[in-house]
C-alpha cells in the first residue's frame, strides 16, 4: 500500500483502538510519520527522516496527549525546518540556548531588543539613542522578522547597499558595524557560532561628496529672490523656500515645522535638527514672522505650518518653485544654506562659528559634539536679523521683475 494511502487511511479511532501487542509494533501513517504502539498499552508518535544519506527518528510525543493533527504539525515543522538545513537535533540545542540565554524572541529584531537592553547602562544617552535610531530604521525593516541564526553576508551587504544607495556611504559604514555588535551578542549567547560579514564594511566605499549649485553672487540672489517673490500662483513652495532663505534651516525640517515649536511673542522657533535629534532656537525675523503670519491664516488649525492634504507639503516642492522661477541648476534647497554661509561672513563680517551655529553644524572646539540649543542663540538673532535684512534689500531692488517660467502651482 503507498505510503499517502496510508497515511488517509489513518484516524484518531484506529490509533485509540490499537491494542498492544506482546512487541511494540508500529501502524504506518506514512512519510516516515508512525506511532508506536508499546506492550504496555503507551503509543508515541516519532517521525523519521534521513540526513546525508542516513535514517534518523525523532519523536513527536505520546499519544493522546498529542493527537493525530497535532502530530502532522509537528512534522510539517520539521520538514520546513529540514528544507533550510536545519535538523532536529540542532532545532532542539537552538531551543535549548533560547531557555538557557532567557531570550523568548530569537528574530533580529528580538535580539536588538535586548542587546540595547544590556547596552544601554554602559552608554551616554546621546549614543544609545543614535545607535538605536540607525539600527531600527536601516536594518530591523530589512532583518527584523529573520532568526538571528539564519543572517548571513547577503543579508548585511543588503543592509549596506540599501543605505549606500541613499548617497549615505559613512551612514552604512556606521550601521553595520553596530549591526555586525548586534550578532557578536548573538554569538556570545550562544544563538550562533560566528559573526558574518565581517568583510562587508571594507566594500562600502565613501563617495566623494556631491557639492550642491549655490547662488554666492548678490546680484545674482537679487533676480533670484525677486523673481520668488513675483511668482503670481498661490502656493506653498513659495513661502517654503523664503523661510529657508532666511533661516539658513534645512528643507526637510522647514516642511515639518509645527505651530507647537513656534513662539511668535519670543519669535523662536525650537527646530529639531534631523541629523542630531537636538533641539535648536532659530531666531525668527521680520520677513519670517510675517510669512508665517500669512501661512496661519491658511494652516493655523492644523498641527503643521506647511500642511498638506495628507502631511507636509511633498519633498520636491521646493526644487518645483526653483525650477519654476527660472533657477534650476543654479542653486537648490541645501544650496540656499550654502549662500547663507558664505554672504553672511564674507559680505556681512559675521564670525563663522555663528554661522556654522545657525545652519546646526558642531562646532570644532566640541569634537563633533552637538551643541547647546541657545548657542550664541544672542549673537545669531543679531545676524540673523542683518541677513534678513539684507536679502530684503536685494529683493526691493528690482520690484517690477517678473517670473522667467510660468507654470502650474507647486
Amino acid at each position: 500500500m503507498k505510503e499517502s494511502m496510508r497515511m488517509a487511511n489513518l484516524t484518531d479511532a484506529k490509533i485509540k483502538n490499537a491494542k498492544p501487542r506482546e512487541k511494540k509494533y508500529k501502524p504506518a501513517a506514512g512519510c516516515g510519520f508512525i506511532v508506536v504502539v508499546h506492550p504496555g498499552g503507551s503509543k508515541t508518535w516519532v517521525w523519521r527522516y534521513r540526513v546525508d544519506v542516513k535514517q534518523r527518528e525523532m519523536t513527536l510525543g505520546s499519544y493522546p496527549s498529542v493527537g493525530l493533527k497535532d502530530a502532522r504539525q509537528r512534522v510539517e515543522a520539521q520538514r520546513n525546518l529540514l528544507e533550510d538545513n536545519i535538523t532536529p537535533d540542532v532545532a532542539e540545542m537552538r531551543a535549548e540556548v533560547q531557555d538557557r540565554s532567557g531570550l523568548t524572541d530569537t528574530t533580529f529584531a528580538g535580539v536588538v531588543r535586548a542587546w540595547l537592553v544590556e547596552e544601554r547602562p554602559h552608554w551616554a544617552e546621546k549614543t544609545f539613542v543614535r545607535a538605536r535610531n540607525r539600527i531600527e530604521k536601516d536594518a530591523i525593516p530589512l532583518l527584523g522578522t529573520v532568526e538571528v541564526a539564519d543572517i548571513t553576508v547577503v543579508d548585511i551587504k543588503a543592509v549596506a547597499l540599501k543605505i549606500a544607495d541613499r548617497g549615505s556611504h559613512e551612514t552604512a559604514r556606521r550601521v553595520i558595524r553596530i549591526l555586525r555588535q548586534v550578532l557578536g551578542y548573538a554569538e556570545a549567547e550562544g544563538l550562533i557560532s560566528f559573526v558574518p560579514g565581517a568583510n562587508v564594511i571594507d566594500r562600502v566605499k565613501p563617495q566623494p561628496k556631491r557639492h550642491h549649485p549655490a547662488i554666492t553672487e548678490p546680484e545674482r540672489l537679487a533676480k533670484f529672490l525677486q523673481a520668488l517673490d513675483a511668482w503670481p500662483h498661490q502656493t506653498l513652495g513659495k513661502p517654503l523656500v523664503q523661510i529657508i532663505a532666511h533661516t539658513g534651516q534645512r528643507a526637510g525640517e522647514v516642511r515639518n515645522i509645527r505651530w507647537a515649536d513656534i513662539n511668535m511673542g519670543e519669535r523662536v522657533w525650537n527646530n529639531v535638527v534631523t541629523k542630531t535629534g537636538i533641539t535648536i532656537a532659530i531666531p525668527l525675523t521680520d520677513p519670517v514672522i510675517e510669512i508665517l503670519k500669512e501661512m496661519y491664516a491658511i494652516n493655523g488649525t492644523r498641527e503643521l505650518v506647511f500642511a498638506s492634504e495628507d502631511g507636509p507639503v511633498s519633498e520636491p516642492a521646493t526644487m518645483n518653485m526653483i525650477r519654476r522661477i527660472g533657477f534650476g541648476g543654479e542653486t537648490d534647497a541645501h544650496g540656499l544654506r550654502a549662500t547663507f554661509r558664505t554672504l553672511v561672513t564674507e559680505r556681512l563680517g559675521f564670525e563663522e562659528k555663528l554661522a556654522e551655529a545657525q545652519l546646526s553644524h558642531a562646532s570644532k572646539e566640541q569634537h563633533g559634539r552637538a551643541y547647546d540649543r541657545t548657542s550664541y542663540f544672542a549673537q545669531r538673532r543679531v545676524m540673523m536679523e542683518a541677513y534678513s535684512q539684507f536679502l530684503v534689500q536685494l529683493q526691493e531692488a528690482r520690484a517690477n521683475v517678473v517670473p522667467m517660467i510660468a507654470g502650474a502651482k507647486v
